[in-house]
């Protein structure tokens, strides 16, 4: 079991910047479907089917993936797990509209991020909370969450959470007419997304640039 989630997760770094979503969602599958498999185990490849699922736009599916890895996370202890999924979690109740359950997520997932030290989950919580705020009209909030989540990603030199944080930077100047700067801003989300071969960000940005 642990080396097949290894193998697993390992396929996901890759399958998650350039596709196909589904194979990674399969690959979860049968690791869950292997004897007996421990509870840790279970968690990272449900946590792996509800990244699949969340990227293929299959959010149903993908809350229930999710909310299992949260339970069997605790269940063995795993904080940052248990913190990562909570924050994802957080990101699809936003998307259906459910603002305080969003932000009860968030404040959760950030809570086990600033006692662990993890800069990348912060990075990603800061992304998802300054969203929050933008689409709670909240502006000077929502740009001091993109600006810690850049910081963040640069702190521990990720390049893909710096372009995501550079590209929701971009599209808060552009809703405010600051065109040039939403520019720069997508010119170096653009770089990163390049740099690292991720074609999901690729497209967003060319998206967003194109707006």
């Amino acid at each position: 079991g642990e080396l097949a989630v290894n193998l697993l997760e390992h396929a996901w770094s890759g399958l998650k910047l350039q596709g196909p979503y589904q194979v990674a969602a399969d690959l979860a599958s049968r690791v869950l479907e292997m004897s007996q498999p421990l509870a840790d185990v279970k968690a990272r490849a449900h946590w792996v089917a509800g990244n699949a699922m969340h990227h293929g736009g299959h959010d149903a599916q993908a809350y229930a993936q999710f909310e299992a890895a949260v339970l069997l996370s605790r269940e063995c202890g795993h904080q940052l797990g248990e913190a990562q999924a909570q924050r994802i979690l957080g990101d699809i109740d936003m998307g259906a509209g459910s603002a305080q359950s969003a932000r009860s997520r968030f404040r959760t997932a950030m809570s086990v991020a600033r006692g662990l030290g993890d800069d990348g989950l912060l990075s990603d919580v800061q992304n998802s909370l300054g969203n929050l705020a933008e689409d709670l009209g909240q502006i000077d909030d929502a740009q001091a969450h993109y600006e810690s989540a850049l910081a963040s990603a640069r702190a521990v030199g990720d390049r893909q959470r710096e372009g995501a944080a550079l590209g929701n930077l971009a599209v808060l100047c552009s809703h405010q007419g600051r065109l040039q700067e939403a520019l720069d801003h997508n010119a170096k989300a653009l770089a990163a997304a390049h740099e690292t071969g991720n074609r999901r960000l690729e497209g967003n940005t060319l998206c967003n640039r194109g707006l």
